[in-house]
């Protein structure tokens, strides 16, 4: 199941955004393939990231493609894309992973990853560069949906829940219990869902998303961009109000394909304590079945977080993406770049700016 980041539609939103200075390619080799975004870096420099992939072809046999096959698949696909990369300036090459591929070649480690790109030849004079800083997190869950559709789009909330009691099955006591209260919560009028597409559904997801980055302490996208992510074609959103449609508990997400993902969300202080991310959890699900999904991923996973640990409860299959690995085209300024970045962040931070 290849993620969302390696499509079109994607590329193409990412692109439209940013304009200036970033750059989208597409590269392919037998069954292989991959999109790759170009950014600006430090000091006028640029760099060159492949989000999750390469991936394979979808409608690839997989018993026909040898491991023999992968590797030259490979090795001809990096051969293309660091000749293209040097054609266009970029310093270095940044890879994630896609699971897929990476356990295809029995590789499940970063080390075993650096050491399987340092024997390709296309990538034989380059430093393979691991453990650096991450664009986009790495591990994910995602769930099946394997129950029939019964005509969700028009049934209830309850409906949706006693007629989807094979999938709530799955998910651990506690999931289950802060679901039921929840509903039941909602079924007596103390909340509200709302899927519209609209500013004010937006805003709404703002204050609680922003004041939860706030409080957790962790970045996230700039205003504008998440408007025109909600409004892209792709683009959906869920959010849970009370009796007196104050927000309380908000999502982000992308449907492509057969998938529903969960990209953003957040949750009041109060949602926290009434359990409403289980009611937006549900909703979500529930989507996801509206829209044919055969699956719903929950987004970025870590061990023993709080999110992981809530996560965990829906029991979805974990995956890992391997990496960041930099291909490094020019040891010299990327080395340099590294280094005078370092130096000019630390002298702030003695400066107090």
């Amino acid at each position: 199941m290849n993620y969302f980041l390696q499509t079109q539609s994607w590329m193409n939103f990412w692109a439209n955004y940013n304009k200036a200075g970033h750059q989208v390619y597409f590269f392919e080799e037998g069954f292989l393939s991959c999109y790759i975004q170009e950014y600006p870096w430090h000091f006028g420099a640029k760099f060159w990231y492949i989000p999750k992939a390469p991936v394979i072809d979808s409608n690839a046999n997989l018993e026909q493609i040898t491991p023999t096959q992968t590797k030259e698949d490979l090795n001809n696909l990096y051969t293309k894309i660091i000749k293209q990369a040097k054609i266009q300036g970029a310093i270095f090459v940044k890879s994630d992973f896609d699971d897929t591929l990476t356990k295809r070649l029995g590789l499940f480690d970063n080390r075993q990853l650096a050491n399987f790109l340092e024997a390709i030849p296309a990538l034989a004079e380059y430093k393979i560069q691991a453990s650096t800083k991450k664009i986009q997190y790495l591990e994910c869950t995602y769930c099946e949906l394997g129950y029939p559709n019964y005509g969700l789009a028009s049934g209830s909330l309850q409906q949706f829940w006693d007629n989807s009691q094979s999938f709530w099955s799955n998910c651990n006591e506690q999931v289950r219990r802060y679901t039921r209260k929840a509903l039941k919560d909602y079924n007596q009028g103390l909340y509200t869902i709302n899927t519209d597409k609209t500013q004010e559904n937006f805003e709404a997801f703002w204050q609680v998303h922003r004041d939860t980055t706030i409080r957790q302490n962790f970045s996230t996208q700039p205003k504008d961009y998440l408007i025109q992510f909600m409004n892209a074609d792709f683009g959906r959103i869920i959010t849970v109000r009370d009796a007196e449609n104050k927000p309380m508990s908000v999502w982000l997400g992308v449907k492509m394909g057969e998938t529903l993902y969960y990209i953003l969300g957040g949750n009041t202080d109060q949602a926290l304590k009434s359990r409403t991310q289980y009611l937006l959890q549900l909703a979500a699900v529930r989507q996801a079945r509206i829209e044919s999904c055969k699956y719903y991923d929950m987004g970025g996973y870590e061990a023993g977080s709080g999110y992981g640990q809530f996560k965990d409860g829906y029991k979805g299959t974990h995956r890992q993406f391997l990496g960041p690995i930099d291909i490094v085209l020019d040891p010299i300024k990327y080395t340099a770049t590294i280094l005078a970045y370092n130096t000019a962040k630390s002298i702030k931070k003695i400066l107090g700016k």
